[in-house]
């Protein structure tokens, strides 16, 4: 189902080895989700303006957040 033609992964980004953010197609939609093994979290739905900067390879946004998200995980490790 995950990739029929109803649903679609644009594009993939990889954060660590279990961890993604991915740009998904539902119909005609485009949604920024986060997806580890045992989950998938809505982060934002994309419109055309936003997609269209994303896939130009304007990658600040995503060094920044991927490097958030990877300082907390560390975080998050450290506490236990």
């Amino acid at each position: 189902m995950l990739n029929s033609p109803a649903v679609r992964i644009v594009k993939k980004f990889y954060i660590d080895r279990n961890l993604t953010l991915n740009i998904i197609k539902v119909l005609d939609e485009y949604y920024l989700v986060l997806t580890n093994n045992n989950s998938i979290s809505y982060l934002d739905k994309l419109d055309y303006e936003k997609l269209s900067e994303l896939l130009k390879g304007k990658k600040e946004f995503f060094d920044t957040f991927i490097g958030a998200l990877k300082r907390e995980k560390k975080s998050d490790e450290e506490m236990l």
